[in-house]
């Protein structure tokens, strides 16, 4: 894979879900989605495909700059893609988490060294707090373009 290729991918792995302090939501009502959260970037840490992808909906959407991703199988493929990927030092800084009608909207950039070259981009995400199974409803990632 070029870093052409892995760069877009790398940028959904990272960005979707990793706990950072929110701006204009209450903590305590994010608990069902902070679960989500927590799980999937141990997932991630363990390189679990099947742990991350099982944290989306069914129907899960996943857009990145490689395409779009529809449903469990999908995004498990995309996702195995991105462990290969050998990406390290990475960091999100969520900007925007707003809570409205049991649905989490998160928005914020991310970096993360993928060899020798420092990638970042921004990120948002949808994730779903009610009820008993909460999950990732959509994803979208970008990869901002180098400096000059």
């Amino acid at each position: 894979m070029t870093l052409t290729t892995i760069a877009p991918c790398v940028a959904a792995l990272l960005c979707v879900v990793i706990p950072a302090q929110a701006q204009q939501t209450d903590s305590s009502s994010l608990a069902p989605c902070l679960e989500v959260q927590t799980k999937f970037v141990e997932a991630r840490s363990r390189r679990d495909v099947d742990g991350m992808a099982a944290l989306f909906a069914p129907d899960g959407i996943r857009v990145t700059p490689d395409g779009v991703f529809l449903g469990r199988d999908a995004i498990r493929h995309n996702l195995q893609n991105l462990v290969t990927a050998g990406l390290h030092d990475f960091t999100t800084q969520r900007t925007v988490s707003r809570l409205e009608g049991g649905i989490l909207f998160d928005a914020g950039q991310w970096q993360a060294r993928l060899g020798d070259h420092q990638l970042h981009g921004y990120y948002s995400a949808l994730l779903s707090c009610d009820g008993s199974q909460p999950t990732l409803l959509e994803e979208t990632t970008n990869v901002a373009a180098p400096p000059h």
